[in-house]
């Protein structure tokens, strides 16, 4: 009885996929119940069937877990970004529901001026600056220091709060280039003493 109760039950899910993945479109936006979380993504029942919210569709910003922004039971609004209805796949999006930051970053910023960041990861060839929620920019090994550094790692941590400037803009690839060694003793007195 058991065995026949969960298959029951199983196939009347299938059948409610079915019909949902028929129903639903792409580019629409479904209200749904956070189900699970897992290290790639949350899974968001939309009421029969389970889409997938994969880690990099949650936020503009770097998102290590889902926990960090979504628990079990919680309602959301999500963009249905892609439907396999051969797979039988339901990819949903929290982010595209949200103004993209890299759409302001020509209005917020321009090349000389003074930011301060956090890094938030440091690579071979560089480090990469937090500026504001979804926005990281590069402060590359040779706009460091004179010399460069043989590893970024001696000058600049994950979690530093540095003050730079801007070099480079290209918001249309989403890149903000950043110098460290264009900032003087002087620019940093006087901005710390505000």
């Amino acid at each position: 009885l058991v065995l026949s109760q969960r298959e029951a039950q199983s196939g009347r899910r299938a059948q409610r996929k079915e019909a949902l993945l028929e129903e639903l479109k792409e580019g629409e936006v479904r209200r749904g119940i956070v189900s699970g979380l897992r290290d790639f993504g949350a899974f968001v029942d939309l009421g029969g069937a389970d889409g997938l919210i994969h880690i990099s569709e949650l936020a503009w910003h770097r998102v290590r877990h889902p926990r960090e922004l979504l628990s079990v039971g919680d309602e959301v609004e999500v963009f249905v970004l892609r439907l396999d209805a051969e797979g039988k796949r339901i990819g949903l999006s929290l982010k595209r529901l949200q103004p993209n930051p890299w759409a302001l970053v020509d209005e917020m910023y321009h090349v000389g001026q003074l930011v301060e960041g956090e890094v938030s990861r440091v690579t071979q060839f560089g480090a990469f600056v937090s500026l504001e929620p979804g926005i990281e920019a590069l402060l590359h090994t040779s706009q460091m220091a004179d010399p460069a550094p043989a590893d970024p790692a001696e000058l600049v941590r994950e979690g530093d709060k540095l003050l730079m400037r801007v070099i480079s803009i290209e918001s249309h690839r989403q890149r903000l280039g950043l110098s460290l060694k264009e900032v003087s003793e002087e620019e940093k007195a006087e901005w710390y003493a505000r």
